[in-house]
């Protein structure tokens, strides 16, 4: 017979923030968190590295999922605007983990629109699975309440197929176990949200060529030391930016402070760091003849979130990574102004 997934429980529901548990030693324990108008049973500690903490939720990373709850919600209005009677917009988190965003948008994307969702939460892990169908069923069934120590493993008689959204006519969620790529190509979504553990260039690829015709992509990014500038052996690596950090003065020393290979963090790090992201995308793009145009840029302590809307067409494509829209960014050493420009501009003895 099937055993129930071994975690502990939390005592106290946490509103905002995770709560230590009792976990007895416990290698998963879980404990209750609540975010917005959703509660959840995530991980009760943090994670380390890819998979190694099914459920794991950022409490720091919140301003990332409310600005994506407005997202979706923007996306949802303007395309019933943009044309009415058109089929359920399908969403879908990538990365779910517990299903706290995704869920989110079932509860609070869906009310603030008013429009119908058809909302997938798809990871990798069969302990996510089990976590954001759990979560689902709690939050958007009465038959079912929140209990970290009801949990049941992911299973052929555990899985969400689909759960009507309450307060909608044709709303529904589902939840998935796939890798991200096959679930972004497994059918066309709406709007895509692509948050994985450090860098998102392996999927950008993925989300940008199957999204359809005015589609929109939210891709967050915490891999922040690449996107800022300070390895930017990384950042060419992963994303196709060419950083300057500037001549290598011997002694492992190079002249903007930081050690070979690596620069010091420049005061325009943020505009950088979402400078490099939204070229890879652009990139990303074209090479499926499709352009990008950014909707709304944020960067935090933590992470860089673009969300930008896909245009088909190799005109769309063209415009989008020409000089006047991906170029260099300078900075002039004597005034201290930094700008954008196209690949042609007059660097001004300033770096790029």
């Amino acid at each position: 017979g099937r055993s129930r997934v071994q975690f502990a429980s939390s005592r106290i529901m946490a509103r905002g923030k995770r709560q230590k548990v009792d976990d007895g030693g416990e290698e998963h324990a879980l404990a209750v968190f609540q975010e917005g108008m959703v509660r959840c049973v995530v991980a009760a500690k943090g994670a380390k590295q890819p998979g190694s903490v099914p459920g794991f939720c950022n409490a720091k990373m919140r301003v990332n999922r409310d600005v994506s709850v407005l997202a979706v919600a923007a996306a949802a209005m303007e395309r019933n605007e943009r044309e009415p009677g058109l089929p359920l917009m399908k969403c879908i988190d990538a990365f779910t983990s517990s299903g706290i965003l995704g869920l989110r948008w079932c509860v609070e994307s869906a009310v603030l629109s008013g429009c119908e969702l058809a909302v997938t939460m798809n990871d990798l892990s069969k302990d996510c699975a089990a976590l954001a169908t759990h979560n689902a069923l709690a939050n958007l069934s009465d038959e079912h309440s929140l209990d970290p120590k009801a949990v049941e493993p992911w299973g052929d008689l555990n899985r969400l197929v689909e759960l009507k959204i309450p307060g909608t006519t044709r709303g529904t969620t589902h939840v998935t176990v796939k890798p991200a790529g096959v679930a972004l190509h497994d059918q066309p979504h709406d709007f895509i949200h692509l948050d994985p553990f450090g860098s998102a260039a392996p999927h950008l690829d993925a989300a940008v060529s199957r999204a359809p015709h005015l589609g929109v992509v939210a891709v967050t990014a915490t891999d922040t030391a690449a996107l800022w500038g300070i390895y930017p052996a990384v950042a060419r690596r992963h994303y196709g930016a060419e950083l300057d950090v500037g001549d290598n003065l011997g002694d492992g020393v190079n002249n903007l402070g930081g050690a070979a290979g690596q620069a010091r963090r420049p005061p325009w790090f943020r505009e950088l760091g979402v400078r490099v992201l939204l070229g890879a995308m652009a990139r990303a793009a074209a090479r499926h003849d499709r352009g990008i145009v950014p909707l709304s840029c944020l960067a935090s302590d933590h992470f860089v979130q673009v969300c930008v809307r896909v245009q088909r067409g190799a005109a769309a494509a063209d415009r989008s990574c020409s000089d006047d829209a991906v170029g260099a960014f300078w900075h002039c050493d004597v005034c201290d102004v930094a700008a954008c420009g196209g690949w042609g501009g007059d660097g001004g003895g300033g770096e790029r």
